[in-house]
């Protein structure tokens, strides 16, 4: 069923750059959203088209922001309610909500009482409600974005074509033959082709299958001749080698025994000059003295340095002769303990050296960064006292701004007067000419007769006297300096505003510096306390240690000498065993060369067998490769002619497809301009307020690609009343035109699709447009084609007399509003009452 919908309220919370719960009242005919950048005028709009398809354009088709990143950086939750009624008074409201990586929940309420109860028959009932309009459709007939006018008016050929394209919704046939990969197809052909030239050679470079076929067979004959002779001297070596290894044996053993006997007897020797006349006894009874020493300070360390456990250990050890050498091992390893006691103090030490450089480094950077932050505070401590110096002296922007504009009023209205007396001036002096040179003239103006004698004398006295007006001159030079000073004040009002604005911030931050500063230095100096105690400790540590180890030397070259003492008696004894052994061991020397040579003959012709094997292996391997490298590359050969043959055809069904897409589309292009025209030139010419063009057309130019397709071109004409010329609206018409014309096909377009929602979105409509081109855009969008509401979202103050002509021509309703951020408040929303704009 047929509505007609229009907006009666919009409330958002936690959505986009809306923090609090803000409600806007849109029961207007009508709504101006007045803001600078970032206020908030896209959220707003967005929100209209969240609430109606629970997604917006930059989600969906520009994909430049993911769902989530729709809800309030300060909120939980994205909130839209959105407010409609129909010509009959019947109220339609439609709630949704969002909450991070979570789903979008949706509610349709008629006149106040829930009729959905789940999220996808609320989406049925809503497209229903809507008359069936698609998203895509909502953005080419109702919320006109900037970038759609701009791409219809003054778009580049082929970006125009796009956006028309778009609009006509047959957009996805370009897409679609811009995709079929044939370029992709015949780099693949050549490519294919390349390789198959490529086998081929190759091939060829290989040579004949048969004649490696031959040689492989040749070559298989020799190594079995080969493999039986190397069998039958294998044989023979073998049994050579056990007779020589049986011999070997016992050489080994008679030259093993001969080397101990001769390395025992040097060692003795050497072991008897290293011990002269020591006494073992009285060494013994030091080396007992100097441990009990040792373990008793050792002890009293490592209780003093906290090592308990390995102290406790320590003092069960009883130091006599038959254990001394253990006792010392013991000693050495609790030396060990306190030296790594030592290196952990030293890494201790080193660790808190670390930090204190750290701790150092942060300190020098934050006074480093309070000295920069203070002088950017105290430069712009001075630029705010000029700033307070300017606005006492000429007053705040509005003010300044305010006195400038009444004197360019009154500089027009000066200069309009000085024209029109230079004006008299010239002819009149024209006049005064024509008079010397004949008696009487025809007026160039009245036409009426001018004597000579009779007005000569009174037209003399007038230019004389419009000769001596300079004060006017003066006046304008006066004018036009006060408003170049007031400019030059209201820039420097802005460029001091801009750097002032974050002077308090700053002030916190220099403050917050001297505090961290604080802060750091007191930590260095605890820091610098703990390491003192940490080395003197450690020099106490480091002078016992090295007194420690010169004792632990001594007890280690007194047990060392009493070990020598006894290994010396044990070699002596070792000695008499060998001399035995070898006395009795039997060796044939003369049998064992004879051995030898044999064997070393029988294996010099193995060593050849073997490498002429190895040759005739390596030659067999390389045919059978080349043989497998010609089957595989034939192969290849096969698999690419068919690859080739696939491609082609494809290529030639793809070329069919293409011609088919463009055909289809100037087809459809046709049948949507011949439906299309007739309905804009009637909108045209109802509201287009000026004589000059009397009629809109829409020609399709088709050019050829470079790779032979048709490309069809759309250029928007109009005809001049003045020739009955056809002349492009892109070079010919004003700013203010062409945004008509804009809309005018858009709204014809609108009107081959008819739905539900009657009302224009317009968002950021940039263009300047004149006094009767505003009037013609209310015309448009109220009288002509029948929109009951208009909803307008910019920054150009222009556009406040749509709001006010509306109201005070064709008494319409309207509504201004002003939005503005407010940091993490976000955006908000104030009307603007009337005679405030």
């Amino acid at each position: 069923m047929r509505r007609e919908l229009r907006l009666k309220e919009v409330e958002i919370e936690g959505f986009r750059s809306f923090t609090l719960k803000t409600k806007v009242d849109m029961d207007y005919d009508i709504v101006l959203l007045l803001g600078g950048v970032g206020s908030g005028k896209s959220s707003l709009m967005d929100s209209i088209a969240y609430a109606l398809f629970g997604t917006t354009y930059d989600v969906r088709e520009r994909k430049s922001i993911r769902i989530d990143d729709l809800i309030n950086d300060f909120a939980d939750e994205a909130y839209v309610r959105l407010k409609l009624k129909d010509e009959r008074g019947n109220d339609y409201e439609i709630i949704r909500r969002r909450r991070r990586e979570g789903r979008t929940r949706a509610e349709l309420l008629v006149n106040g009482k829930p009729i959905t109860a789940s999220y996808r028959e609320a989406e049925e009932r809503i497209q229903e409600l809507l008359g069936g309009v698609t998203f895509e459709e909502f953005y080419r007939y109702v919320f006109i974005r900037r970038e759609v006018l701009e791409a219809i008016i003054y778009g580049q050929p082929l970006r125009r074509s796009e956006a028309i394209d778009r609009l006509f919704g047959i957009a996805a046939l370009e897409t679609a033959f811009r995709l079929l990969p044939l370029r992709e197809v015949e780099v693949e052909i050549k490519r294919h082709k390349k390789m198959l030239d490529e086998y081929e050679r190759n091939a060829a470079n290989l040579g004949k299958k048969e004649e490696k076929e031959r040689e492989l067979k040749e070559i298989d004959e020799e190594l079995r001749a080969l493999q039986e002779e190397e069998r039958v001297l294998g044989e023979r070596r073998e049994s050579y080698l056990k007779e020589y290894r049986s011999l070997k044996a016992l050489e080994q053993k008679y030259l093993q025994l001969s080397k101990e006997v001769t390395r025992l007897e040097g060692a003795i020797e050497q072991l008897r000059g290293n011990i002269a006349d020591k006494e073992p006894r009285l060494i013994l009874e030091k080396a007992i003295l100097l441990a009990e020493r040792l373990r008793d300070d050792l002890l009293s360390k490592m209780t003093q340095f906290l090592l308990g456990d390995e102290a406790e250990k320590l003092s069960r050890i009883t130091v006599d002769e038959s254990n001394i050498s253990h006792v010392v091992t013991m000693l050495r390893e609790a030396l060990d303990g306190l030296e790594r006691t030592e290196e952990e103090y030293r890494r201790e030490l080193m660790n808190l050296s670390e930090r204190i450089s750290e701790i150092r480094i942060r300190y020098e950077a934050l006074r480093g960064a309070y000295e920069k932050l203070a002088m950017e505070v105290a430069s712009k401590e001075e630029r705010e006292e000029e700033y307070k110096e300017l606005i006492k002296e000429h007053g705040d922007r509005k003010v300044v701004t305010k006195r400038m504009r009444e004197l360019e009023e009154e500089l027009e209205e000066l200069r309009h007067g000085y024209e029109y007396r230079q004006a008299l001036y010239r002819v009149i002096s024209y006049v005064l000419r024509s008079l010397r040179e004949k008696e009487e003239i025809e007026c160039p103006i009245c036409l009426t007769l001018l004597n000579k004698e009779k007005h000569s004398p009174s037209l003399e006295r007038r230019i004389e006297g419009l000769s001596k007006e300079r004060d006017e001159l003066r006046r304008i030079s006066r004018i036009e300096e006060e408003i170049h000073n007031l400019r030059d004040v209201i820039r420097r009002l802005n460029e001091l505003e801009v750097q002032i604005s974050d002077l308090e911030e700053e002030r916190l931050r220099l403050r917050e510096l001297e505090e961290r500063i604080e802060e750091e230095r007191e930590r260095m100096d605890e820091m610098h306390d703990v390491a003192n105690e940490a080395q003197v400790k450690l020099r106490i540590l480091a002078k016992f240690l090295s007194e420690a180890n010169r004792q632990i030397r001594q007890l280690e070259e007194a047990t060392s000498l009493l070990k020598r003492i006894r290994t010396l008696e044990d070699y002596r004894k070792r000695l008499r065993r060998l001399r035995e052994e070898l006395a009795s061991l039997g060796y044939d020397r003369e049998r064992t060369e004879i051995l030898a040579k044999r064997l070393e003959g029988v294996e010099a012709q193995l060593k050849a067998l073997k490498r002429r094997r190895e040759e005739l292996q390596l030659r067999r391997e390389r045919i059978t490769r080349e043989l497998e490298e010609l089957k595989r590359i034939e192969a290849k050969i096969r698999e690419e002619r068919e690859k080739l043959r696939r491609l082609e055809e494809l290529m030639e069904k793809l070329r069919t497809i293409k011609y088919a897409y463009r055909r289809a589309q100037s087809l459809i292009r046709k049948r949507m301009l011949s439906k299309l025209i007739p309905i804009l030139n009637d909108i045209f010419r109802s509201i287009y307020p000026y004589d000059d063009y009397d009629a809109l057309d829409v020609e399709v130019e088709v050019r050829r690609t470079s790779e032979g397709y048709e490309r069809s071109i759309y250029e928007i004409m109009a005809r001049r009343t003045a020739d009955g010329k056809w002349v492009p609206v892109l070079n010919r018409l004003s700013d203010g035109q062409k945004t008509l014309v804009a809309l005018t096909f858009i709204i014809a377009l609108s009107r081959l699709r008819p739905h539900n929602l009657n009302l224009l979105i317009l968002d950021e409509p940039t263009p300047n447009i004149d006094f009767e081109c505003r009037r013609a855009l209310i015309e448009t969008l109220t009288k002509a084609v029948g929109v009951k509401q208009l909803i307008i979202a910019t920054q150009n103050l222009e556009y406040l007399d749509i709001a006010k002509k509306g109201s005070e021509e064709y008494g319409l309703r309207s509504k201004v509003y002003k939005l503005r951020w407010t940091g993490r408040q976000g955006t908000v929303v104030e009307e603007l009452k009337k005679g405030t704009h």
